[in-house]
C-alpha cells in the first residue's frame, strides 16, 4: 500500500499541480494475525503506516501528512481502547499506546497527528511526549476537525465503521471506563 499511495501523491503533484489543495484519506487494514489486544503494531517503526508516511515525505516532501492516531485498526477486538477481561475500557494503558503511536508517526515524518479515540487526557499526554522528544512542530488536530474532513470521504463514515466493527464490539461496555488519571 505505501508505495502505491506515495506514487499516487507524487502523480497528483506533478506538472505544477498545487499539492496544498489536494487531500487523500487512507486507512490501514491489517490482517487479524498482526493484531493484538494492545494494538502494539500501531507504533512499530517499520509498520505499514510509518513506512507509508516516510514514502510520501520522501516522494513529495511538501505534502502535509496528517496521521490517524487510532487503535481500532491494530486491535484484535476492533475497539479504540484497550479492554480488560471483563469488558472495561482501560483509559491510562490506552493513552500510553496512543502516545507511542503518535511518537512513531512523528518520527516517520507526520506533520500532524489526529487522535480519534475518546480517552481522557490523550491530547495532553501526546503533546507532552511530542515536545519531550523534540517534535514541537508536529500539530495535534482536533477530532471534530478530522471528522469534518472525513465527512466527504466515501471510504469512511461513522455509519460504515459502526456496521463493519459492530460484531467485534457488541460485547463491550464502552460507558464503563476505568480512568485513573493523575
Amino acid at each position: 500500500m505505501f508505495s502505491v499511495l506515495a506514487r499516487s501523491v507524487a502523480a497528483r503533484s506533478e506538472g505544477g499541480a498545487r499539492v496544498r489543495n489536494w487531500g487523500d484519506r487512507s486507512f490501514p487494514s491489517y490482517p487479524e494475525a498482526r493484531k493484538d489486544a494492545t494494538g502494539s503494531e500501531s507504533y512499530n517503526p517499520e509498520g505499514l503506516v510509518q513506512r507509508t508516511i516516510r514514502a510520501i515525505k520522501k516522494t513529495v516532501p511538501e505534502v502535509v501528512v496528517i496521521a490517524d492516531v487510532a487503535l481500532d485498526p491494530f486491535s484484535s477486538d476492533g475497539h479504540n481502547g484497550i479492554v480488560d477481561e471483563s469488558g472495561l475500557i482501560l483509559n491510562d494503558p490506552t493513552v500510553e499506546v496512543l502516545v507511542k503511536m503518535a511518537l512513531s508517526q512523528a518520527a516517520a515524518g507526520a506533520d500532524m497527528v489526529a487522535p480519534s479515540d475518546m480517552m481522557d487526557g490523550r491530547e495532553g499526554a501526546i503533546r507532552r511526549a511530542l515536545d519531550a522528544e523534540g517534535y514541537t512542530d508536529v500539530g495535534i488536530i482536533a477530532y471534530s476537525a478530522k471528522l469534518r474532513f472525513l465527512s466527504g470521504c466515501p471510504r469512511f463514515s461513522p455509519q460504515i465503521w459502526g456496521e463493519k466493527d459492530l460484531p467485534k464490539i457488541m460485547g463491550l461496555r464502552p460507558r464503563l471506563l476505568k480512568a485513573t488519571l493523575n
